[in-house]
């Protein structure tokens, strides 16, 4: 499949999860469910890319650069911590509190209370004007600092981060309207800590109160109110009410140390960390129950054969009660030497998932083309049906010895994908006959003969973009030949003729063996093109500035030799959202391949470097943006 860049899409053998709250989609929700389903590391590298910018930005004005960074590493392994499981949550928001609160945990541990209250720098730069006294400013950022948790957290999450309040509220396990009631509270408190007037504690009396309540001063504090409240004026028992509050705040409250409020946070955290753990486990529960319910549909009980009678004799021979589990996992093509990898596959599973699925797929991208936003309805339905898909391709992987990242790969076996069309077609109501499973058969075992002599005579310096190539090449000679074993019929279940060749709607192409190794770059001219291009290649390379012009070289070079089409003309609609025919995608990956293999040659003698060349294992897909 294809990742693409700041939208949000479908991969097919990778379930994804959606937010049914929102209105849009979250831009990166399915790349994380591409990883948490399936383990792809090009996934989490995706995500890291698109947050961690703004999560240092965050942390680091909570806390120290080395705090900082801490925190955002707990953040992304916290994320990958929940690999085979959902997140309920938009992945940036959640990213981001993950964040804000590993940073304040480290900050309060420090005691470093002075320092990290200047470094509290929240408040983006030009929401204070450049002639703000330096003075103002700290202030601020104290009076932010010392709100209660309940109070500071919606502050920095919705008015210094942006997030709605609906996201908050999500977040923090409140409601919306409470999300309101306590910035209202805590923007009442933080005006009362700035302005040294009596109206403005007036503002924030009853919350200062309540405060003075969690902290054993209430007593007080109403009792010296109440002393002056025998005032005859109505505005002097006010003023005694909040002479009383400032009492009980000041000279009466027992003082609370750095370490207390660090505790105290502690305790609070794993509290709501508990519920948490507890709210995911309901949740994965009704999750896994669903999925049961509507991963198969109800199929017909097969009547039972009539008794056969053994021997002649009167005597019948005993009934035999058929085994539905044997039935499911029954194989329904037998390829020479594949006995092992698909023994114990749920393959009834699989044929009517896929059957549920196929119809969709196309329907999926010609909407969201049409409309500009994810039909989630189609969406969630697709999803159900892929997620037993997502558990065999990852059983798949593991037996022939891959990466969960080439899930997907696995899923492409001849032998896999011999069985898959079997169990769709009869799935459907129109199996494949004994001359075309012979057939099938016979071509799969040619086909993994071929890649396992292929594979054998590789020599170690060969590139894996190289082996990615010739992977997709073979998986599409496969593909043509089985599909021409089959009736016209037959191939339209199992792929509808609009969506032949395209990338996440097409199951039966080599699209699947370049799900999570190829990447779609936006752009709207040659120029741009070429920046990102390299900027994308150094970072997978891992390299340094010094080596920049080299590489935007061979970038240059590669575009050359890009059609024209590719470089100069807007993709259709489906192309936008990722679903480009397979063979544009082969022919821009070889391109890429000669670049990078000339300038390997031009870098003998550094090994390092062209050893880094040679584990590039992806491939850029341009897509130029349409005029606007």
């Amino acid at each position: 499949m294809v990742k693409r860049e700041g939208a949000a899409g479908h991969y097919p053998c990778v379930a994804t999860d959606l937010d049914r709250t929102r209105t849009a989609a979250d831009p990166l929700g399915l790349t994380l469910g591409r990883y948490l389903l399936t383990g792809d590391e090009g996934a989490i590298e995706e995500i890291v890319r698109a947050t961690r910018p703004r999560l240092l930005a965050a942390a680091r004005r909570i806390a120290g650069p080395d705090d900082a960074e801490d925190a955002v590493q707990t953040a992304y392994l916290s994320l990958v911590r929940r690999r085979g499981s959902l997140l309920d949550a938009p992945v940036l928001p959640w990213l981001l509190t993950a964040v804000v609160r590993t940073a304040y945990r480290r900050r309060a541990a420090a005691r470093r209370l002075d320092v990290l209250a200047d470094r509290l720098a929240m408040v983006p730069d030009d929401a204070v004007a450049p002639e703000a006294d330096d003075a103002d400013r700290r202030r601020l950022r104290a009076a932010v600092h010392r709100l209660p948790a309940r109070y500071r957290d919606p502050v920095v999450l919705h008015d210094l981060h942006g997030l709605s309040t609906l996201e908050v509220a999500r977040l923090l396990g409140l409601t919306e309207g409470g999300v309101r009631t306590r910035l209202h509270r805590a923007r009442a408190l933080v005006k009362a800590r700035l302005l040294a007037r009596a109206a403005s504690y007036l503002v924030a009396l009853p919350w200062a109160i309540a405060d003075r309540a969690r902290e054993g001063s209430l007593a007080l504090a109403v009792g010296v109110g109440g002393a002056v409240k025998l005032a005859p004026l109505a505005l002097v028992a006010v003023v005694a009410l909040a002479a009383g509050a400032f009492v009980g705040r000041h000279f009466v409250a027992p003082p609370v140390t750095a370490d207390e409020r660090a505790t105290k946070a502690d305790q609070r955290i794993a509290e709501l960390e508990t519920q948490l753990r507890q709210v995911e486990r309901e949740r994965d529960e009704a999750v896994a129950k669903a999925r049961r319910t509507l991963a198969v549909p109800d199929r017909p009980t097969p009547s039972p054969r009539p008794p056969a009678t053994a021997g002649g004799g009167d005597k019948p021979a005993p009934a035999t009660t058929p085994d539905p589990a044997a039935e499911a996992t029954r194989v329904r093509v037998a390829v020479a030497g594949a006995d092992t990898l698909l023994a114990g596959l749920d393959w009834t599973s699989v044929g009517a998932n896929v059957q549920t699925m196929v119809p969709m797929l196309l329907p999926f991208g010609e909407q969201w083309a049409k409309t500009g936003e994810v039909p989630m309805e189609l969406a969630l339905k697709i999803n159900t049906a892929n997620a037993p898909l997502v558990q065999v391709a990852v059983t798949l992987a593991k037996r022939l010895g891959l990466q969960l990242r080439e899930a997907n790969q696995a899923f492409t076996h001849p032998a896999v994908v011999a069985n898959v069309i079997a169990a769709t077609l009869e799935a459907s109501g129109k199996p494949a006959s004994p001359a075309q499973a012979e057939e099938l058969a016979r071509l799969a075992a040619a086909a993994t003969t071929e890649e396992t002599n292929r594979r054998a005579a590789y020599p170690p310096t060969t590139f894996e973009l190289r082996k990615l190539v010739e992977d997709a090449e073979a998986r599409r000679r496969y593909y043509e030949a089985a599909f021409a074993v089959l009736s016209a019929e037959q191939r339209d279940v199992l792929v509808p003729p609009a969506a032949k060749g395209r990338l996440q709607i097409d199951l039966f192409s080599e699209g699947l063996v370049w799900a999570a190794r190829a990447e779609v770059v936006k752009f709207a001219t040659r120029e741009e093109l070429e920046k990102r291009a390299t900027q994308g290649l150094r970072d997978r390379l891992g390299w340094t500035e010094a080596r920049e012009p080299a590489l935007a070289a061979a970038v240059a070079a590669w575009v050359a030799a890009l059609p024209r089409e590719v470089v100069d003309e807007a993709g259709d609609p489906l192309s936008q959202l990722g679903m480009l025919p397979s063979a544009t995608v082969l022919t821009v990956a070889k391109a890429e391949l000669d670049a990078l293999e000339r300038l390997g040659d031009s870098l003998r003698g550094d090994d390092a470097a062209v050893d880094a060349l040679r584990q590039v294992s992806g491939a850029f897909i341009p897509v130029r943006a349409p005029a606007k």
